[in-house]
């Protein structure tokens, strides 16, 4: 079973939207903030931001993610310092709904929780990545829930997979990406039957920092590399086995594309894409055969999650971009952008006590996917 494209505003570009939104989660790694007031490229003026903390038993988080049949009513959590999956319902305070311990008690292991998300198409469906801890062997696991209360473990891989990255899953298509630990070979495992059976990449290089998953509208997956010792890019086609097509590309910033995350897919012209890396701005008309590099001032080049999103269908021009690291002097931690080439604004917010933004800089950087839009 494959999965249906989604008649609403959901996925990573957003591109069914037919307005601004006004409403974003921005989740950092000290902090998740929400804004109701956005605004777009054109408006110099800056949102409101407000913490979204009540009930957390820490903030530290490791990602968020939105209900895609739900958004303003439901979004979970995954924090990373107590390991704890929480679940915001309707406005409400976060509640703890798994956490590590016992996931450890289901899969009778010892287990690092790394990412928790909605399923694209199965309704009130959630998953959670997490892998076993052990220094040399160790192996991946699946949860999934319909309910929150009872959870079901698939086993994925077992062997020396040390380090497990981040899934797509749309009902019975599932995506994964992960190495082998540290200085390990990073690769991507596709089932189309619900994990009975798994097909991999070749080995997308070694690096102590592994790649990432991204899987446009129409089913197809894209691995933003490892960003040392193999391709910034890859284009993966799903045969009988996992292959990977189109040319690899190297984009050659100094950080590479192990730092981006978020990938924009067009929904009106076929092959026009765009990726954000270490500052730099990628896009192409050709499904990346050729391309071009935009420098949009104001971003400085560093090492945490970039995120690029273009949310109206009607003007993909107007973007927004998760901006690159405080730790290199960033002010903001959100711009929006008016076409490939033009100036950033800041969308932080100007903090009423003096500061610079109302997203503190305390806060830290974007965590994975750290950007969701309400709409």
């Amino acid at each position: 079973m494959g999965f249906k494209r989604l008649e609403i505003c959901e996925y990573s570009n957003f591109s069914k939207c037919l307005r601004w939104p006004k409403r974003l989660f921005v989740a950092v790694e000290n902090g998740i903030y929400y804004t109701n007031n956005f605004t777009d490229p054109t408006n110099q003026s800056q949102p409101t931001w407000s913490s979204v903390h009540e009930g957390l038993g820490v903030t530290t988080i490791q990602t968020i993610d939105v209900d895609p049949f739900n958004r303003a009513g439901r979004q979970v959590c995954l924090t990373s310092t107590e390991e704890t999956v929480y679940i915001r319902t309707n406005n409400g305070p976060w509640n703890p709904l798994i956490t590590q311990a016992d996931v450890s008690s289901i899969t009778q292991d010892n287990v690092h929780l790394q990412q928790v998300i909605f399923d694209k198409v199965r309704q009130n469906r959630l998953w959670i990545l997490a892998h076993k801890l052990n220094d040399l062997y160790g192996g991946i696991y699946m949860l999934y829930s319909d309910d929150g209360i009872a959870w079901y473990s698939k086993w994925v891989y077992e062997g020396l997979t040390r380090q497990a990255n981040n899934i797509y899953t749309f009902g019975d298509t599932l995506w994964l990406a992960y190495s082998s630990g540290a200085g390990g070979a990073a690769k991507v495992g596709y089932s189309a039957d619900f994990g009975l059976t798994w097909v991999r990449t070749a080995s997308l290089g070694d690096s102590s920092w592994p790649n990432y998953i991204i899987v446009s509208p129409t089913g197809e997956g894209y691995s933003t590399g490892n960003g040392i010792g193999g391709p910034d890019l890859v284009h993966i086609l799903k045969t009988g086995q996992v292959v990977i097509c189109q040319n690899p590309l190297d984009l050659g910033a100094t950080y590479t594309t192990r730092n981006t995350q978020t990938q924009w897919f067009s929904e009106a012209t076929p092959g026009y894409q765009r990726i954000l890396s270490a500052n730099k701005l990628y896009t192409t008309f050709d499904d990346w055969e050729t391309v071009v590099n935009s420098y949009p001032s104001e971003l400085s080049e560093g090492s945490n999650f970039n995120v690029v999103l273009a949310p109206l269908k009607n003007k993909e021009d107007w973007m927004i971009l998760g901006a690159i690291s405080r730790d290199f002097n960033q002010e903001h931690l959100i711009y929006t952008l008016n076409s490939d080439a033009g100036i950033p604004r800041g969308k932080s917010g100007v903090d009423p006590n003096g500061g610079l933004d109302s997203i503190p800089i305390s806060a830290g950087n974007l965590v994975l996917e750290g950007i969701k839009i309400i709409g």
